[in-house]
């Protein structure tokens, strides 16, 4: 093998500071790095075209040009409705999750000719999946021991593969653990790193709110992609059947986009007021909820 192969690897990344700051430390130690962005119906209320847009605007078009998006599939849903390791304070079936990313990046390395990973991954940021003892059993449960570069975190874990080979020297990496983000706001200076999203809500499956609509789907057995694109959006009403009720004319939009994107069926009422998605009902009932909501409807 090659030493340029021997020096290229692929990056979880997720979009935000910790995986970006992973990618340039790295790169900066003389790596090529491919960013690879695993797209999850629960990882945003975005689409993939905003997401990618997203990141043109934060770390610019080159940068953008280079990640690659991968959109998981009904794998990804079965993995959800029956975690092996269990579900977190909600429906986040954090350590399962984990081990689904770093098995499809895997998948990538035959294609891109890589010999590791990289993660954005801090020792004791995430009370479920970083700690420790977490994060090696998931590197374990992954087949992929020895080939995870942590380089926020570096310093906290076994040798890696490319340190046996003498290609990486942890010295010149920060050693950061914990929940405080005082060091990478540091270091996203010292990088010249300027613009980046802030810590948000993260994985909607963490979300008690979210979460709730999705029991809903799954003990009514409506547990499907384009239902659950559906409940992103407006209010969840289990009345006489279920419905999502746009709140504004975004969501309009959006519920609009996704009716014609799935072919889910959609009520449009004939005076000004929201669509209803009906996922399990009938259209005399989406009309009372679309009357509910509107100020230009009255019973």
């Amino acid at each position: 093998m090659e030493k340029n192969e021997l020096k290229r690897g692929i990056a979880l990344f997720s979009g935000g500071l910790d995986s970006i700051l992973a990618i340039k430390l790295m790169e900066r130690a003389g790596f090529e790095i491919i960013p690879l962005f695993i797209y999850t119906p629960f990882i945003s209320r975005k689409f993939p075209d905003e997401i990618k847009e997203e990141f043109e605007e934060l770390y610019g078009k080159e940068f953008a040009r280079r990640v690659v998006i991968h959109q998981s599939g009904k794998e990804y849903l079965s993995l959800v409705k029956n975690p092996r390791f269990g579900y977190g304070k909600n429906l986040n079936p954090c350590i399962d999750c984990k081990i689904f990313f770093l098995r499809t990046a895997a998948s990538y390395m035959d294609r891109f000719k890589a010999t590791f990973l990289v993660t954005g991954e801090v020792l004791g940021q995430r009370g479920m999946s970083q700690r420790k003892d977490a994060i090696l059993k998931i590197e374990r449960e992954s087949g992929l021991c020895g080939k995870i570069v942590r380089p926020l975190s570096l310093h906290y874990f076994p040798e890696t593969v490319l340190e046996k080979k003498g290609l990486l020297d942890r010295k010149m990496f920060p050693a950061i653990k914990g929940r405080n983000r005082k060091t990478q706001l540091e270091l996203a200076k010292k990088l010249g790193i300027a613009r980046f999203p802030q810590p948000a809500g993260g994985c909607l499956l963490t979300d008690p709110a979210f979460s709730s609509r999705l029991r809903v789907l799954l003990m009514e057995d409506l547990f499907d992609i384009k239902w659950i694109n559906a409940i992103k959006f407006g209010r969840f009403i289990v009345e006489n059947g279920i419905y999502v009720v746009a709140r504004n004319n975004v969501e309009n939009s959006r519920l609009m986009f996704l009716s014609e994107k799935y072919k889910i069926p959609l009520f449009v009422p004939n005076f000004k007021g929201p669509l209803v998605v009906i996922l399990r009902g009938n259209k005399e009932q989406a009309n009372k909820l679309a009357c509910r909501y509107s100020r230009h409807c009255s019973f």
